[in-house]
């Protein structure tokens, strides 16, 4: 397992928490996951069987990592087809920040560089405002924002980029493409690493 986090946009370092949970096996030799492995990745810590996430019983709803191919289907990019995911994280007893399962429950501690990204983080906030009390986090909740297009290249690089240079480090950005035809897609692509 590794992580990458630091990332550097418009003179400012924003941090990205991401974890690489798969590692290189998994992938193939352009570092995307394997069609093979796609739809079999099973983390009992964090509750996930076959790349499901094991929901409770009256759940009307099934969260997976990938979604399945579809009819007309173009493509799929991003962040988890090359094995990286996002997690909330709580800060615990032994001062360690805890990844945690979609429940909020705390699994295992980050690793080392993801534990020193969310201190960076949280030396920013106090040094953008003095007077907040960062000992008071103890939690970076996972935002995911979705953003579904069709035809719509005039606004969509603006929404993209607004997202992508927010400060807060533990956002997860899905974009969802209805079958565009102008340039929308390429756009999609320009961003597809972040």
């Amino acid at each position: 397992m590794c992580t990458e986090s630091w990332e550097f946009k418009n003179n400012h370092s924003t941090t990205r928490l991401k974890y690489r949970l798969l590692n290189e096996s998994y992938l193939n030799e352009s570092g995307v996951i394997r069609p093979e492995y796609k739809f079999t990745i099973t983390l009992p810590e964090f509750q996930i069987r076959d790349s499901k996430v094991i929901g409770k019983p009256d759940d009307k709803f099934e969260t997976m990592l990938f979604l399945p191919e579809g009819e007309g289907r173009q493509g799929e990019g991003g962040l988890r087809t090359k094995g990286y995911f996002k997690f909330s994280y709580k800060l615990m007893g032994d001062g360690l920040w805890y990844m945690c399962d979609l429940d909020g429950n705390p699994v295992k501690p980050a690793p080392e560089d993801v534990q020193e990204n969310i201190k960076g983080y949280l030396k920013s906030l106090k040094e953008r405002s003095p007077d907040l009390d960062i000992e008071a986090i103890t939690e970076l909740p996972l935002v995911t924002v979705i953003t579904v297009v069709l035809n719509g290249e005039k606004y969509l690089e603006e929404t993209i980029q607004s997202v992508i240079n927010q400060t807060y480090p533990n956002i997860e950005y899905i974009v969802i493409d209805g079958g565009s035809t102008d340039n929308t897609l390429n756009i999609v692509n320009k961003y597809k690493n972040y």
